[in-house]
């Protein structure tokens, strides 16, 4: 049996055909427009981050997936901060972790220093380009299998291996 003809829905194989193709239409074509603004934006990366997560952002939407399927009208503000926060806290436990690891086998070495704008700079870009991966490789394969009618088992390994595309195409050189 095919992860297509293992989906809960009722749809027939030719409609979930259809929405997976769509799904690959939309992915493909934000990917292109994202690595247009990468091109054009290459010397700035926080500004080719942040266009790239707004695009992402409007592209997706525009897709139909929603941000939060309990609100997708986005007008509570309780659930995403509790959510914000709760990453925040795992993010600083993993990187705590990974410093007091890589110091005490002598990987690395910790100094005082000073906070400045680079650092605030610097973690605008990386949430605004986890955002753009999140919605362009997580949020948009989960909203057209599931449109699709796809189980859920079939479709985390697919999205977790979609997610190291740009790793690997950006890895790729012409010949």
């Amino acid at each position: 049996m095919s992860a297509i003809e293992a989906g809960a829905g009722s749809k027939p194989t030719r409609a979930k055909s259809a929405e997976l193709a769509t799904g690959a239409a939309w992915l493909l074509g934000v990917a292109a427009v994202l690595a247009l603004a990468d091109g054009l934006l290459r010397s700035v990366p926080i500004a080719r981050a942040m266009l790239g997560a707004l695009v992402a952002s409007v592209a997706i939407g525009r897709a139909g997936v929603a941000w939060d399927d309990l609100d997708p009208e986005g007008k509570a503000f309780a659930r995403p901060a509790r959510l914000l926060a709760g990453g925040a806290v795992r993010a600083s436990t993993a990187a705590f972790i990974a410093i007091v690891i890589s110091t005490s086998v002598g990987w690395a070495t910790v100094h005082l220093g000073r906070l400045g704008v680079g650092l605030f700079l610097s973690a605008v870009t990386a949430a605004a380009a986890a955002i753009r991966e999140e919605l362009l490789f997580r949020a948009l394969p989960f909203h057209f299998t599931e449109r699709a009618g796809i189980r859920r088992a079939y479709v985390v390994p697919f999205a977790a291996l979609l997610s190291v595309t740009p790793l690997v195409l950006s890895r790729a050189t012409p010949v």
